[in-house]
């Protein structure tokens, strides 16, 4: 990748006792002949209120850095994570889930995904 460029805003504040964050960003960069450029975006937020957490965020890659001579590849994700702390104890716990779409690929329609 060459000629990258990455933009990002975040925001993070209280309202009435609750904390609030948000934030999401943008990438690009040119890509080596024969390849998809770098095109990437992504967002977020967290809440938090007497020592709970809540936050959760999604992504989108598109067609980044795949071969330019193949069908539509779509690779996104989200996730969601709560934690609670009270004093120097704390517990938490997350879930990601990450999907491939690659349209005519060996995998069909549908890549696959994580969870």
């Amino acid at each position: 990748i060459s000629d990258s460029v990455e933009l990002g805003l975040r925001y993070e504040g209280e309202w009435q006792g609750v904390g609030v964050a948000v934030g999401g960003g943008y990438n690009y960069g040119n890509a080596e002949p024969g390849a998809d450029d770098l095109s990437a975006w992504s967002a977020g937020a967290q809440f938090s209120y007497a020592g709970f957490r809540l936050g959760g965020g999604y992504t989108h890659d598109g067609d980044t850095l795949a071969n330019a001579n193949t069908a539509n590849v779509r690779k996104t994700s989200w996730n969601l994570g709560a934690t609670y702390e009270r004093g120097p104890w704390g517990f938490g716990a997350s879930y990601l889930y990450r999907d491939f779409d690659r349209n005519g690929s060996t995998f069909g329609n549908d890549g696959g995904h994580y969870e």
